[in-house]
C-alpha cells in the first residue's frame, strides 16, 4: 500500500507541476502541449525552465 500512495503522490506532483509550466508558458505564447509534457517529465525543473524562457524573450522584446 506504501508504494501505491509514493506513486499516486508523484503522479499528483507531476501533474500539478506540468499545470503550471503549461500556464507559464502559455502566458508567453509558447505551444501548450510541449510545455505540458516538458512539466509532466520534469517535475518543478520544468516550471523553472518555462520561467527563463519566458523571461528571455521578454528581455528579447525590450532590446527591439
Amino acid at each position: 500500500m506504501d508504494e501505491f500512495a509514493l506513486i499516486v503522490g508523484l503522479f499528483l506532483v507531476a501533474s500539478f507541476s506540468a499545470l503550471v509550466t503549461a500556464y507559464i508558458a502559455h502566458m508567453y505564447g509558447r505551444p501548450l502541449k510541449r510545455w505540458l509534457l516538458i512539466g509532466f517529465c520534469l517535475p518543478l525543473l520544468g516550471i523553472f525552465i518555462a520561467i527563463a524562457a519566458s523571461l528571455r524573450e521578454a528581455r528579447r522584446r525590450e532590446d527591439l
